[in-house]
Parts: structure tokens; sequence; C-alpha cells
């Protein structure tokens, strides 16, 4: 399986696969930029911290 394949699983990736499909760039770089920006946020909370 080619990450072409992948189907998207979570609402994020549905997000991000119609956007592609759409061929709207700036909301995908702004939906990875985002999920960037909460990746040390949602860390730190399983974390507990």
């Amino acid at each position: 399986m080619t990450s072409s394949d992948h189907l998207p699983v979570t609402p994020f990736e549905e997000r991000l696969w119609a956007a592609r499909q759409d061929g709207q760039d700036a909301l995908c770089l702004a939906l990875l930029r985002d999920a960037d920006l909460a990746l040390p946020i949602t860390a730190a909370a399983a974390a507990g911290t």
C-alpha cells in the first residue's frame, strides 16, 4: 500500500484528504501547521502536565 492508497480514518485526515482532492494547497498547509502547533499541547495533556 502506498501513501496515495491510504484512506482517511480520523476527522483530521478526512479534512486534509478532502482539501488535497479539491486542490486547496493553502488549506492543506494550514491544517498541517495547526496539527504541528497542537502536538506539544496534546502530548503535555497526555502526560498530565
